[in-house]
């Protein structure tokens, strides 16, 4: 019984701790990709989203740096 307390235990810490660092990297990518639309709302759209397509945030990423390119090319 004790040892699987134990195991139980490290499991939840492990979890945990993968859960958080988790978290903290998308929270970071959303950010950033945030800050490169408030700059294409200022008129920026020289700024472009950090790209890595193996996953949907990054496919976000590029298909809005897309629709900012095409959009400097229709208004310049």
């Amino acid at each position: 019984v004790g040892s699987l307390l134990w195991t139980g235990a490290g499991a939840g810490i492990a979890g945990g701790a993968v859960g958080f660092f988790t978290a903290r990297r998308m929270t970071q990518r959303l950010t950033t990709i945030t800050q490169t639309a408030n700059a294409w709302a200022t008129g920026d759209l020289m700024a472009t989203a950090p790209e890595t397509p193996d996953d949907e945030m990054g496919l976000l990423a590029q298909r809005l740096n897309r629709m900012a390119s095409d959009l400097q090319q229709v208004m310049y």
